[in-house]
Formats: structure tokens, sequence, C-alpha cells
């Protein structure tokens, strides 16, 4: 039997394929397209096949913040503008390469690392959905630690663009005072919450949350990142219609009773001699002056001064004041009495001579306050004509009245001289 050449087939099916692809360029095109694809399956299907991909522009978290509060610890120093733009190189398979983004790669800096305060460096650990994160720009932040430290400040808020000369406005904050936390030497310099309401165009009471500032005692802002109780302050604003009303001040308004005869009401005045109000419109058109309850004057006779309380009105929102003080001046009054018959005395006569005078007696004009006046006796009044270092001669003397232990007192005599003669 004749041995079968597989030799010679093969080479022959071989040589007719060669001379079969030589002949058709179509098929030589499909032989290509179907490598590349077995190429590409293959790449696929093999995951150790990868590639490196560099993504930039991925923005990193901060975790283990509870824990390092748990331990008294706080970060001074803001890595924030470190952690913005973070930069990875990743290891992906081949068939993921074109899925690798920054919105599936994750940076992490964790702080559950640090135990103690001062210089502490911390690496940046990362992941991705797609691979292998292999490095990381940059590949640790130091960060300074410091001491945990709490307080509670006070919220102050501050009206700007308000119409005081229309409206009143009183504003409450909610609440009141904010918890703050973070490093000491931070913490230590903020004195107060600051809360600015801008009151342009609000003519009625609402209320809003606003943000709010921490500042130092300076009024600098802290701009340092602390932990602060709440994220925004609810101020409650009520705002009624003002107006600027006097407050009485004729003695009619008052003053009641009359002061004691030969007394006197010179002058009453009240300060302040106006005041703010507020209060619904309605209410605000029928109030023209503020009172108060009237001064019994009975019996006085010297000035004073008294402090009232002005007269409160149901519906009133608002007084810049509710007291008064008046000042009541009283003046004893001037005035005039004649006494008849006053004997006149001639006085320090020259020794060894003799004096005489036809004038006897005067008529004195007192004039003065009136309970000194009207307390006078003839006896009180003494009219006397001086004869010191006269001699022997006839003379035409002045006379003078004088009162007792009354020197404020003005006096005048009629006649007011007399002849005297000296011998």
């Amino acid at each position: 039997m004749k041995r079968f050449d597989w030799k010679k087939v093969l080479g022959g099916i071989g040589k007719a394929v060669r001379n079969f692809l030589s002949r058709d360029l179509g098929l030589k095109l499909l032989s290509v397209v179907f490598a590349l694809f077995l190429w590409s399956f293959v790449i696929t299907a093999n995951p150790n096949i990868t590639r490196l991909k560099t993504v930039s522009g991925i923005e990193a978290s901060v975790s283990g913040q509870a824990t390092l509060t748990y331990r008294g610890l706080a970060v001074l120093t803001d890595v924030s503008s470190e952690l913005s733009d973070v930069s990875v190189r990743v290891n992906a398979p081949q068939a993921s390469y074109s899925l690798v983004s920054n919105s599936n790669v994750r940076v992490e800096l964790d702080l559950t690392s640090i135990r103690t305060t001062g210089r502490q460096r911390v690496n940046l650990t990362g992941t991705s959905v797609y691979g292998e994160v292999v490095q990381i720009w940059p590949e640790y932040i130091d960060i300074e630690v410091e001491t945990l430290d709490q307080r509670y400040i006070p919220v102050n808020v501050q009206l700007v663009n308000a119409d005081a000369s229309a409206y009143w406005y009183s504003l409450k904050a909610n609440p009141m005072q904010v918890t703050i936390s973070g490093p000491t030497s931070v913490v230590q310099t903020v004195s107060s919450a600051s809360v600015t309401v801008d009151a342009t165009d609000i003519t009625s009471s609402q209320s809003r949350a606003e943000q709010f500032s921490l500042l130092t005692a300076q009024g600098e802002e802290v701009t340092a990142a602390l932990t602060r109780s709440t994220s925004s302050i609810t101020v409650n604003m009520d705002v009624y219609p003002s107006k600027t009303v006097p407050i009485a001040s004729s003695m009619a308004d008052i003053l009641s009773g009359e002061v004691p005869t030969g007394y006197e009401i010179t002058s009453v005045t009240v300060s302040p001699d106006t005041a703010v109000i507020a209060a619904e419109q309605s209410l605000l058109d029928s109030i023209n002056e503020l009172t108060f309850s009237k001064i019994d004057v009975s019996n006085r006779t010297a000035s004073f001064t008294r402090t009232l309380n002005l007269s409160s009105l149901n519906g009133l929102k608002y007084m810049s004041t509710d007291q008064a003080t008046v000042n009541v001046t009283i003046s004893e009054i001037e005035t005039t009495r004649r006494f008849q018959d006053v004997d006149v005395s001639l006085v320090n006569k020259p020794d060894n001579l003799s004096a005489s005078t036809t004038t006897q007696t005067v008529s004195v004009v007192v004039t003065g306050p009136y309970s000194q006046v009207q307390a006078l006796l003839s006896s009180d009044i003494i009219a006397t004509v001086e004869l010191t270092g006269l001699e022997k001669g006839e003379y035409e003397l002045p006379i003078y009245v004088t009162v007792d232990n009354m020197p404020g007192l003005s006096c005048t005599a009629t006649p007011s001289a007399a002849s005297v003669t000296i011998e």
C-alpha cells in the first residue's frame, strides 16, 4: 500500500490558501479586523495588563475629626488650600483606563493618627474604583496641633440703613450666645458673634436667619476655622412707626394748688422736653403730648426738683424715656411797708457839748423779702444822725435808717435829713 504524505497535503493546502488570499483584497482586510478584535479581547479579558493614569483637580476630604476632638486636640493649620487641588497616579486595568477620573478617585487626610500637640506630619491616602492609587501629590501635610478649647460668646446684632426718623426697631437674637470650639490660641481671641441686619425697605415686624462673624475685642474678624454650635442666628425684629412728641411743660399742665402768700413761681422747666414714641400708626396719630401727674405746690416756699413718671398709654410699643425731671423755681415776693413816727436818735455827741434837733421822728419805708418785712415791728427800725467830730454850730445832717439783724432790707427815711444844733 502506498504511504500517505501529510507534508505534501499540508503544503498544498497552505499554497492554496496563499493563492486565495493573494487574489481577494476583501478577505485580507477582514483578517486584519479579526486580528484586532482578537487582540482587544485578549487585553480586556486579562486583568494583568494595566496602565498608569494621572488625575488632577481632586478635592481631598478630612476624616477623624471626631476622634481628634475626643482626644481633646484641635488642628490649628488651615489645610483647605492644600487639599483643594490634589493629583494622583492610578494603576488601572487596560479595560478601565478610560473610566478613571477625579469623580471616582477619593483622597483622604485621616487625623486619627494624631495623638499629641505640636507639629505633626500626616500622609494622604487614596482609593479608586477602577484601579490602585500608587502615588499622591502632595504626599503628606504638616499640621500644627493644639489643645482643644471651648467658650460661650454673646451675639451682638447691628442694624444698618435704618430709617430712625420714621421707624422704631427692636432686635432680639436667637440664640443669644454661641458656643465655639477649636485651638486654644484662636478660641481665646474671640469676643463676640456679630450679626449685621440691613433694614433697607423694612417697614414691618419680621424674623430672618442671618449669617454671623466672629470678632475679637478690637472688632477684627476671626477667619480661622472653628466649630460653631449654629451656622446662623435668627433675628426677630419689631418694627413700628415712630415720632417725636413734646412733654407737657406749661405750669397749668404741671402744677396744682397755690404757693403761700408772699411767694411766686418764677419758672418751671422739664427735662427732657420731648420723647420718641412708637406704636401702630392709628394710635400714633392720636398722641400730641405726653403728660404726668400734677405736682401740688401748696405750702411750698422754696425751689425744688421732682422726677415724675410719664403717663403710660395702652398700645405704645416704645418710649425713649418714661420719666421727666421737673425743676420748679419759687421766689419770695419783694414787698414794701411804711412805718410812721420812728424816733430819731443823735449818736456820738462831742464831749462837753449838747445837741438837739427839730426832727424828732421820721417816716420809714422798708423794702425787702415779704416774710422779713411782714415780721418787722416799729421798734426794730433804728433812725440815727451821726455827730462824730462835729463842733458847735448848726448842721443839716443825713438820717441813717437800719433794721436790727436784717442788713438785707432797704430803708428810706422821710425826711431824709435833720437840722441839728450843737452848743
